[in-house]
């Protein structure tokens, strides 16, 4: 046996799973001890940096039910496992290994008898069980930010998370390593869990097909979003986004990635009325963005890129804050003679009806 490998032999075993069959058995030939002590020293550390949490809230026995049901085992993040337990499960891992060393090959040889020879079988069965390591870090990963999300509520979610929607998740996040994205994907789940429906399937899907880059060139764009009560958009200029000049092959890649609708020609129009003075307008984080057109006064046209259901909820999670200067821009767009542009603190939508305070600022 060559130095510095490590055989394992997971049965029916929390450690090491295949989701879709909890008696499946995963064998691990000729894994590097290196895979096994890096993955259990990072357990050990993020143990060491546990905050604090009622576990025995039933808001996080809600998390961790709507996690067991995701993956199919039932699970503890290790945010919440104490830090004895985990150092006897790195015992008991480490000691699987080397025990059963034999055993696995008597196992392993039988299936594939004399046409395998055991150097071709071993980098097979390592890359196995190196593959389901990895994938049960990943998991770890975006379940502790959920967690940590999650618990700055202590909300007892109204009604469960779906099984069909947490399945899907987690066969997605097993195979995400970068971290920023874990960070993106833990705050869904979070989010998830506390208010289900928030976010679809189809959401999901558009989120795993986004490159790094993808999702980095829509977060940066977080700050210009408005909204009306149905729907998110960025205002549109001749040639750009309002707020933020970038190429137009920045907006269609937006498109083909399913998070601008692909019909440019949307908008909003507020006709004028002879008699009254009319009020319209929409919101822009917590402001109320307000448009007064006087008796009589040109109809007001506001194109915009509209956000698709995926892109308006993928916004919901990203990290924005107000510009303030995007509002004069928004203004001198928007102004016309007997039409006002001004803002106000929004306190609610009630169905189309946009409710602020009265006191307004107009630019």
């Amino acid at each position: 046996m060559a130095a510095g490998y490590c055989y394992c032999l997971g049965i029916n075993s929390n450690d090491f799973f295949l989701k879709d069959n909890k008696k499946a058995f995963i064998l691990g030939l000729n894994v590097p001890k290196v895979t096994a002590y890096d993955f259990l020293k990072k357990i050990k550390a993020m143990d060491n940096n546990m905050f604090k949490i009622d576990v025995s809230s039933k808001a996080v026995e809600t998390f961790i039910d709507a996690i067991s049901r995701g993956i199919g085992v039932l699970y503890e993040p290790t945010r919440i496992r104490k830090v004895a337990k985990a150092k006897a499960e790195e015992k008991v891992i480490l000691a699987k290994a080397e025990k059963q060393e034999r055993e696995i090959l008597a196992a392993v040889q039988p299936l594939v008898g004399d046409s395998v020879p055991l150097e071709q079988l071993q980098p097979v069965i390592s890359k196995i069980v190196s593959d389901e390591l990895r994938k049960k870090e990943n998991i770890d990963a975006v379940v502790n930010i959920a967690l940590e999300d999650f618990s700055k509520s202590q909300k007892v979610p109204e009604e469960k998370a779906d099984t069909d929607w947490l399945t899907r998740f987690f066969n997605i996040v097993e195979n995400v390593s970068d971290e920023e994205l874990r960070n993106t994907w833990g705050k869904i789940l979070s989010q998830e869990i506390q208010t289900p429906g928030s976010y679809s399937l189809r959401t999901l899907s558009t989120i795993s097909n986004l490159s790094k880059k993808e999702a980095e060139l829509f977060a940066s764009l977080g700050n210009y979003v408005f909204a009306s009560a149905n729907s998110k958009f960025f205002l549109k200029t001749d040639t750009s986004i309002l707020g933020r000049n970038i190429p137009y092959g920045d907006i269609t890649l937006m498109m083909e990635c399913g998070l601008i609708k692909e019909n440019e020609e949307f908008g909003f129009v507020y006709p004028a009325c002879p008699n009254e003075i009319m009020e319209n307008g929409f919101t822009y984080q917590d402001l109320a963005i307000i448009i007064e057109q006087d008796k009589g006064a040109a109809e007001v046209g506001v194109s915009v890129y509209e956000l698709t259901i995926a892109g308006a909820e993928i916004y919901k999670i990203l990290d924005t804050e107000k510009d303030m200067s995007l509002l004069d821009k928004a203004a001198a767009m928007i102004k016309k003679p007997n039409v006002r542009f001004g803002y106000s603190k929004l306190i609610d939508i009630r169905g189309d009806s946009i409710i602020h305070e009265d006191n307004i600022t107009y630019l």
